[in-house]
């Protein structure tokens, strides 16, 4: 079979929806089928037969919608036997919306942000030709049947879509993410705590909380912040890491000499290092940090709008906060530093959280996806 991937920018380094499509595609490839990428620009290496397109000479919205309708032409004049899109389409045989809802992107980016600037960030949304646009293609995917089939990245992604579209649920596929669990390895704590820590200038005596965030106030930076202004009384240390961290932030209370901000950086490596990840997320469709942690040996703490918090099985593998709130999450902290102060319960809930992730092995998910996608060519 012949399969065509479209999407802006192929660059599986980016992680999310382009490393997901990457590990499907080297997948088919090895079945023997062919994946055809149309992109408009791709980096060496990424798998596929890469089909770049002109980029459309439009404004940003405008652009989204020329790419869309001339990468699905192309794929069709290929004889592609079916099509797979993750953002911003109007016609696909599957889509794959790792975002979730960009109305619902829109909506908790505003909460995050507090009332009155969160109000002023809606009424900004409503007059942006950018995010018109994107909501239209939504609507077109979607409520228009543009989408033969969609697949879902967790269950939360499953409810609010068929909340907001239910004329879509019968095409509505929970494919949940899934872990690479040899990449990510328990075994490396012995090996690397201490030199990781060590190269940070931290304390290895004192517990490690991990913080990932690409954007940072949407991962709930603000409310970690505010929770562990309510433990400073408790030992902890903090290693915070992703695109664009707040600057100066490790010079503030209550952050001042207990924490590393870092740049984006190896993951497993800080895995390591770590005794609990913390995510008090305000949306997150599925986040594949809450999986690594696990797969790694790493409790988290994170919040019921992580579509990956259903992973967690246990008590012992973390804890689901109702929303992030600063004493939610503070409590939650105080319970999981007592945890770690006894080392064979520190141990039980490591293991534990690996046994989580078990449940969730990546070439089982890769599988589940490759039979929905040949099952499309068939329908």
């Amino acid at each position: 079979m012949r399969f065509g991937f479209v999407l802006d920018r192929w660059d599986p380094s980016r992680g999310g929806a382009e490393r997901a499509m990457a590990l499907l595609a080297r997948r088919a490839a090895e079945c023997g089928h062919e994946v055809l990428v149309f992109c408009l620009d791709a980096v060496p290496g990424a798998p596929g037969d890469i089909r770049r397109l002109a980029r459309p000479r439009r404004r940003r919205g405008d652009l989204e919608i020329a790419f869309a309708r001339a990468a699905v032409a192309a794929a069709k004049d290929a004889s592609c036997d079916a099509t797979l899109g993750i953002r911003h389409m109007e016609e696909v045989d599957v889509y794959w919306p790792h975002g979730g809802l960009h109305r619902a992107t829109l909506a908790a980016g505003e909460r995050s942000r507090g009332r009155l600037v969160g109000g002023v960030s809606r009424a900004l949304h409503g007059l942006s030709p950018r995010h018109r646009v994107f909501l239209r293609l939504e609507e077109r995917l979607l409520r228009g049947g543009g989408a033969r089939r969609v697949w879902c990245v967790s269950s939360l992604v499953h409810e609010e879509i068929a909340s907001a579209f239910p004329e879509a649920a019968p095409r509505l596929e929970v494919r949940p993410n899934g872990v690479d669990l040899s990449a990510f390895d328990p075994g490396l704590r012995a090996k690397l705590r201490r030199r990781v820590l060590a190269d940070l200038g931290l304390d290895p005596a004192r517990p490690v909380l991990l913080f990932l965030g690409g954007n940072w106030r949407l991962k709930g930076w603000s409310v970690l912040v505010e929770a562990l202004r309510r433990i400073e009384d408790l030992p902890w240390t903090l290693v915070a890491a992703g695109d664009r961290p707040p600057v100066g932030a490790s010079r503030r209370a209550p952050l001042r000499g207990r924490a590393a901000i870092l740049p984006r950086t190896d993951a497993s490596r800080l895995y390591a290092a770590a005794d609990v990840l913390v995510q008090p997320t305000f949306r997150d469709p599925c986040s594949l940090a809450t999986l690594e942690a696990l797969a790694s040996g790493v409790p988290v703490v994170t919040t019921r709008s992580n579509g990956a918090a259903d992973a967690i099985s246990s008590a012992a593998a973390g804890t689901v906060l109702t929303s992030p709130d600063p004493e939610l999450l503070a409590e939650a902290l105080r319970e999981r530093l007592q945890r770690l102060a006894d080392p064979a319960v520190a141990a039980s809930d490591r293991l534990a959280a690996r046994a989580a992730a078990a449940l969730r092995p990546l070439d089982r998910w890769l599988d589940s996806m490759f039979r929905s996608l040949t099952s499309v060519v068939r329908s």
